[in-house]
């Protein structure tokens, strides 16, 4: 009767206890191949994005002589418009490259800012959205 009834229970209770440890495990692997997934994603997005920069940076360069003067920069940052995901602060962007000489070598300096993780939020010249 009643021991019986309480055995069963308590086999259940085990049963059930296992099957919860089984499904957190599981629960917790899927979480990892899903963060995994996403700072791949964010990888690819930034790779996309660089390339999208480096392609930009030589089309401004309208007069091939590897500086960017102001009518130069104002051409990049009307293409930058067309990137999704990244925005530039513009007036961070323009500085330094003025700063560094406005030369093609100077820019891609600026365009590696994207790919440090070390720098400040209010020092980077790129803010990439969220994947």
């Amino acid at each position: 009767g009643s021991v019986d009834n309480l055995r069963e229970m308590e086999e259940t209770l085990a049963n059930v206890k296992a099957m919860e440890g089984k499904s957190i495990d599981i629960l917790e692997d899927q979480l990892e191949t899903s963060q995994q997934i996403l700072k791949d994603m964010e990888k690819n997005l930034k790779a996309t994005i660089l390339q999208n920069l480096i392609s930009i940076v030589f089309e401004s360069d309208i007069d091939g002589d590897n500086k960017m003067s102001d009518a130069e920069l104002d051409e990049f940052m009307a293409r930058m418009e067309n990137i999704g995901g990244v925005q530039v602060k513009e007036e961070l962007f323009r500085k330094k490259i003025i700063d560094s000489g406005r030369s093609l070598n100077a820019v891609m300096d600026v365009i590696r800012n994207l790919l440090d993780e070390e720098v400040p939020p209010e020092e980077r010249i790129f803010d990439v959205d969220d994947v």
